[in-house]
């Protein structure tokens, strides 16, 4: 589990768009897109600001009816990819 004092942030080095249900994403960088379903265009529109986990999965819950537990694990998840494909980056508070 993340720390608490962790927060993330759109890369600065990524393209996007937003459309009804998805998003498309762009890595500048390398040259590779991505797309989004609609939980995680979601969660990508919460990420253009700095985020911490517990309020991101709170602006998730109240669009998403799903069990928080499983939030948290599934944002972790995603989190986490999206740092190794170098989406979006980690800040220390």
């Amino acid at each position: 589990m993340p720390d608490s004092s962790e927060r993330w942030r759109i890369a600065p080095d990524v393209a996007h768009e937003s459309f009804d249900d998805a998003a498309v994403v762009l890595n500048l960088c390398s040259g590779t897109y991505y797309t989004l379903n609609e939980v995680a265009a979601r969660a990508w529109a919460v990420l253009s600001n700095p985020v911490d986990l517990p309020t991101l999965a709170e602006d998730l819950s109240r669009a998403f009816h799903v069990e928080r537990t499983v939030l948290v694990r599934d944002l972790e998840a995603l989190l986490a990819e999206l740092e190794r494909l170098r989406l979006v980056v980690r800040i220390q508070s």
